[in-house]
């Protein structure tokens, strides 16, 4: 994983989230203080975010958060991240959503495409 890269950045976020879940909780609250209704949020001056979900995301998350202790930092996997990757353009490519492939493919067939075979769990 090359540093600065998407794949890196995400990382680093989701590990800020599991080290320091307060923080985030600080983030959600002023988050959802900016809402204008249960769906809408202004994300800069002359845009306004429209979610499909609706606020009660940001709540869930809240909550997950204030419950969730500190855990160790996720280590990066070049195999799992070009599992990902090809997914993600897969689904993209084919206007599809969910975790199997346009071609039926399961998350495990991908990462075994990239990743060997041992011991362990698939994460």
């Amino acid at each position: 994983m090359e540093k600065g890269s998407r794949e890196a950045e995400m990382l680093k976020y989701m590990n800020l989230a599991r080290q320091f879940p307060a923080y985030f909780i600080s983030l959600i609250d002023k988050q959802l203080q900016t809402f204008l209704n249960d769906r809408e949020m202004p994300i800069c001056e002359d845009v306004i975010y429209e979610t499909n979900e609706g606020k009660k995301v940001w709540v869930e998350a809240r909550k997950y958060l204030e419950k969730q202790s500190t855990l160790p930092p996720f280590e990066p996997h070049d195999g799992l991240n070009m599992a990902a990757r090809d997914h993600a353009v897969d689904l993209a490519h084919n206007n599809i959503f969910g975790h199997s492939g346009s071609d039926r493919s399961t998350f495990s067939e991908r990462i075994l495409k990239y990743c060997k075979k041992g011991p362990g769990a698939m994460a």
